[in-house]
């Protein structure tokens, strides 16, 4: 039982389904963003953080679900 709960995290979370919209704009700002995925060491995890904490707030712009904490 506590396999399940570290495997998969938390019973109320539920993964993300990407829209073809949402996709689009995810591949868009890849291409536009190339200069932060140079192949060096680390630069794909340090792009992706940009991403993470810039680009996905506004991309995953969705109402919260109801019912979740």
């Amino acid at each position: 039982m506590a396999a399940a709960a570290t495997a998969g995290g938390s019973p109320e979370e539920q993964p993300h389904n990407w829209t073809n919209e949402e996709t689009r704009a995810l591949i868009q700002w890849r291409a536009d963003n190339e200069k932060l995925f140079t192949g060096r060491r680390n630069s794909s995890k340090n792009g992706w953080e940009v991403f993470v904490s810039t680009a996905s707030k506004s991309l995953l712009n969705r109402p919260e679900r109801s019912g979740t904490i």
